[in-house]
């Protein structure tokens, strides 16, 4: 079986397993087991291109058409025979036999078995006669090993055989696929939704694949692949329903209440349905019990459940819901079940209480889901009278950035002045905030209905609370992040720290995650991670939910990117990336530009921008991108800094079209990573650096002396005596590791001490800030006189720091700037050839191997043979 195309992905460690078994000395055979479409045809197809030339290989196929024409599984093979041999298959395996032998010539012949279960039984004796003989080596390929011929079991249950269970790809391995396909990268929110819709399954993948292309769906955008939200198209249904042909009618039962239902307790699905359906059920792959709570079951595919509830009719919608009420009777069931009971009697327009289905909303909305949220809003008549209703719908639409449509119905609604409660008024006027901040012009109209609302909280401290969350919020979404300080830490933090055994409400884990991050605006990062440790002691006993915890997140992570503790980011884009069980949404998107803020700080500039570039596809895709300026620029500064300026100057003309009344954090931040690409591109440093210190000097004088820290510390790097002076002042007014680096490189660029500048060098090397490291150490080599030992230890800062950021194209752009002989020693030492060896491969003296040796160390830079070899195996990595 010739293997065709590219390597098969996601499948190595079964592919080194079997080739390690196949070329071993002793004769040893390959079971490969995997449902219908896993891969198993492409595993044995390369498994068979890897083996060649040192084996002869062959290929034969069963077949439920001809599984009862005796032989016809080898009837190529068998036609070679003379017609005396074809007989009994014991001597039609001594034919087989003396004929692979003649062909092998002293090399091991390895079969591959495709199709295993459908080969006819005369030729599965045969094969089976052969292995055991040690004249051939088999590879069986079948998705039921209890379904073999009897001539192959010896094969299943004997310890000469190495048994591969073929998994699903994972998603990573899901996206390379895909990509390969495609042609070109795919955003992580189209992969995840394919992937997830096709269980991992190499050949739905592709169905998948199809089907969106077909319908307009996945699209290619600025060169990356990403997903239209479209809803169940025909061509989905179609495939869907391809899946659930023929299914047992237990099992579509089952999958039918999980559709409307969304999730069940495990012990309530197992009064309704009993294990063996399930069991059947979670091998097919079209169930999943999630761990995280008590065990809850669900689809593993949301597409799948949008179908089916689209076919589903509607009295066998309401008969099912009376079922699994009846079951249910008088048990408590958990919020989530809940909430789809009530989804699921509003779809099949049962009289549902607006409270109740309004409850259900919020829960959607809690949990990340606001698109179900928002179908639940509009499946009841507004009542011009509901303020309760009125409020979750703005909360709905500001969750999915239809702010424009929540004004539209806060106006509707103004038109009939209704007398509202004390308590209606605040809770309006909350939601009215949310709704005017993100408006263009917003602000001071937000900050009106917060101060009537003040009026009319009449000292109630449970009114108070929420409204001065929402005025922290209001606050930092403006930048006023000194006010926040002012006003909320007058006593110090101490006063604010949770108590121990204390348990904070969920408003208050909201105002102090703003509290938090506030701190680290205006320069106070320890303070701020202290204050973060204590409030996740101090948790509710059950956690908070998904959004509130999302936003908790984000907080910390900001704070971390601060104090520069890069590990603990990494780690919280991790957490939430690896979280498969949940739909794509905000955590995918935000996740991305995470990663890229993270890769782009400690020079992953080639790795940043495969976060960045689908990232700012999808966002501009969906329309909701309230992160999009910070992505834009994020992306410039790092096409600066691999040297492809007309991407950056692309990138930063988007910038400069954005239109959007952005989050202060997301509007400076875009600044300064503008302003760090402007002084990459831009000829003129000199006023480069008198803008980002004007800005600087602005910031300060606000309060916000971490930004003010951040621009003059990004100026300094350029070696200019000012912007340095201007750093080390502030790194005296703010904390963390970054100030005292800072300290120590101001005191370098005034003095020209390289042990000073050495002390900066190697501190930016533990933070893994590699923009400080390599000018550090441009200056240090710059500086003359310089002792060889402070020469040695600066170009050791920076072949270091090329090394740990180095990606595949980083190696290879590197290696572009030896000479063709350079690059034939360069890789001649990759493969271990020695210098004698080198020379007489090239004709070449040993000293002129040396001098080519000498050359290669000073233009990549490395220092040896082992950093050399290092930089050549980067570069022939496949991206």
């Amino acid at each position: 079986m010739p293997h065709h195309g590219t390597r098969v992905r996601g499948r190595d460690s079964q592919i080194a397993a079997a080739l390690a078994v196949l070329r071993g000395s002793t004769a040893r055979s390959v079971l490969i087991v995997g449902e219908a479409g896993s891969g198993k045809t492409a595993l044995l197809g390369q498994l068979l291109h890897d083996l060649g030339p040192g084996a002869e290989v062959l290929t034969v196929r069963g077949s439920a058409a001809i599984s009862g024409s005796d032989y016809a599984s080898l009837g190529l093979l068998l036609s070679e025979l003379p017609e005396s041999s074809v007989g009994h298959p014991f001597a039609v395996a001594d034919g087989l036999a003396r004929l692979l032998a003649e062909r092998a010539h002293g090399r091991p012949v390895v079969v591959g078995v495709d199709n295993a279960e459908a080969v006819d039984p005369r030729s599965a004796i045969v094969l089976g006669e052969l292995c055991a003989r040690g004249a051939v080596r088999l590879v069986l390929c079948t998705s039921d090993a209890d379904q073999l011929h009897p001539g192959f079991e010896h094969l299943v249950y004997s310890d000469g055989v190495l048994r591969i269970e073929l998994p699903p790809l994972s998603l990573p391995d899901a996206a390379l696929v895909l990509a390969d396909d495609l042609g070109g990268m795919l955003s992580r929110m189209a992969a995840f939704t394919i992937w997830e819709a096709a269980a991992g399954n190499p050949r739905y993948l592709g169905m998948m694949r199809m089907s969106l292309l077909a319908d307009d769906r996945l699209v290619l955008e600025d060169g990356i692949w990403v997903l239209r939200d479209g809803g169940p198209r025909e061509r989905d249904r179609r495939l869907a329903l391809e899946r659930l042909h023929g299914m047992r009618a237990e099992h579509r039962r089952i999958l039918d209440i999980l559709a409307c239902v969304r999730e069940l307790p495990l012990p309530l699905l197992l009064d309704i349905a009993g294990h063996e359906a399930l069991d059947e059920l979670m091998t097919l792959r079209l169930i999943l019990v999630d761990q995280r709570r008590a065990p809850a079951v669900r689809l593993r595919h949301p597409g799948l459940g949008d179908v089916i509830r689209a076919e589903l009719p509607l009295l066998r919608r309401r008969a099912l819901h009376d079922d699994v009420l009846a079951v249910i009777g008088d048990r408590p069931v958990p919020a989530a079940t809940r909430a789809g009971l009530i989804e699921w009697a509003v779809d099949a327009r049962e009289r549902v209480p607006v409270a109740d289905v309004l409850a259900a909303a919020e829960f959607a909305l809690q949990s990340l889901e606001p698109a179900r949220a928002a179908h639940l809003v509009a499946s009841f008549p507004r009542s011009t009278d509901d303020v309760h209703a009125l409020v979750t719908t703005l909360e709905v639409f500001c969750a999915s950035g239809q702010y424009h449509r929540a004004a539209r119905e806060l106006e509707d609604w103004r038109r009939h002045g209704f007398a509202l409660t004390d308590a209606e008024f605040v809770d309006l006027a909350i939601a009215e905030q949310g709704v005017y901040r993100n408006l263009p012009d917003g602000y001071a109209r937000a900050g009106d209905v917060l101060i009537a609302a003040r009026g009319r909280a009449d000292g109630d401290v449970g009114l108070l609370a929420r409204i001065e969350t929402a005025e922290v919020e209001l606050a930092a979404h403006q930048g006023h992040f000194a006010d926040i300080i002012a006003t909320h830490l007058p006593d110090g933090l101490d006063a604010l720290m949770p108590r121990p055994g204390s348990v904070l409400t969920p408003d208050c884990v909201t105002r102090t995650g703003w509290i938090a991050e506030s701190l680290a605006h205006v320069g106070r990062t320890d303070d701020a991670l202290r204050l973060i440790a204590g409030v996740r002691l101090a948790l509710p006993p059950d956690g908070v939910s998904p959004l509130a915890g999302f936003a908790f997140t984000e907080h910390e992570f900001l704070i971390r990117i601060l104090s520069g503790d890069f590990a603990t980011c990494r780690a919280l884009v991790a957490a939430g990336m690896d979280d498969t069980g949940r739909p794509p949404g905000p955590i995918v998107l935000n996740g991305e530009l995470w990663e890229g803020l993270v890769d782009s700080l400690t020079g992953h500039h080639d790795r940043a921008l495969a976060s960045l570039r689908p990232a700012i596809a999808q966002l501009a895709v969906d329309g909701r991108a309230p992160v999009l300026p910070l992505a834009l620029a994020t992306a410039a500064y790092n096409s600066a800094r691999l040297g492809h300026t007309e991407e950056a100057a692309a990138f930063l003309g988007r910038l400069d079209a954005y239109a959007s009344n952005a989050a202060w954090v997301v509007r400076r931040y875009a600044e300064y990573f503008r302003n760090a690409t402007r002084l990459l591109l831009d000829e003129d440093r000199p006023a480069a650096v008198a803008a980002l210190l004007a800005e600087s000097r602005a910031d300060e004088e606000r309060g916000l002396r971490q930004m003010a820290f951040d621009l003059a510390l990004t100026a300094a790097i350029t070696g200019d005596a000012e912007a340095a002076r201007t750093a080390g002042r502030l790194a005296e007014t703010v904390q963390g590791p970054v100030a005292a680096l800072a300290r120590r490189l101001a005191a370098g660029i005034a003095t020209g001490d390289p042990e000073q500048l050495l002390a900066a060098g190697t501190a930016a090397e533990r933070l893994e800030l590699d923009a400080v490291v390599v000018a550090v150490a441009d200056r240090m080599l710059a500086t003359e006189p310089l002792t060889p030992a402070h020469r040695r230890a600066a170009r050791g800062l920076l072949q270091r720091t090329q090394q740990r950021t180095a990606t595949p194209a980083v190696a290879t752009r590197r290696l572009e700037t030896l000479t063709p002989m350079e690059r034939d020693v360069a890789d001649a030492v990759a493969n271990g050839t020695t210098n004698e060896e080198l020379g007489r491969r090239l004709h070449l003296s040993r000293r002129t191997v040396e001098w080519h040796l000498a050359n290669i160390y000073e233009k990549l830079p490395v220092t040896g043979r082992r950093q050399l070899a290092a930089l050549v195996e980067t570069a022939r990595t496949p991206a």
